[in-house]
């Protein structure tokens, strides 16, 4: 099943077998985004406001149908996942941020049909640190 994402100009695929085996048929989401500790600092932002996550060479991929399977299940039972954590990129990007970790939660979120994400923004301005990193 190919999924389009949210403000980009590409589509992913997951398969119908990972998505049976995760019990999602019939899945309708009831919120507006997967379920995450409340105790936990986070902020909910629409998934178009951040800039979808490439793997090598700019494909899409998941680590293993084991953890794609598991983050499905809970995104199913409302289980709790962590917030995605992100850097801000406002200062250069047409995007307001860019996934440093949760590759699985942001593409099967999209997949199931939730419009935001939640997150937990890192305080430090990410283009300023990748540009003192290429000046070594």
């Amino acid at each position: 099943m190919k999924h389009k994402v949210p403000g980009a100009d590409y589509e992913f695929e997951l398969s119908d077998d990972l998505w049976s085996s995760a019990e999602m048929e019939g899945f309708f989401p009831t919120s507006n985004h997967y379920a995450t500790n409340q105790a936990s600092y986070f902020e909910t932002v629409m998934i178009e406001e951040i800039e979808p996550p490439l793997r090598k060479n700019d494909k899409f991929w998941f680590r293993n149908q084991e953890s794609v399977i598991e983050v499905l299940r809970k995104m199913r039972t409302g289980e709790e996942l962590e917030p995605i954590e992100v850097w801000s990129t406002q200062k250069t990007n047409s995007k307001k941020y860019r996934v440093r970790d949760g590759f699985h939660r942001f593409y099967l979120s999209v997949a199931v049909g939730y419009r935001m994400l939640p997150i937990k923004v890192n305080d430090f301005d990410m283009n300023e640190f990748l540009e003192k990193e290429q000046k070594g």
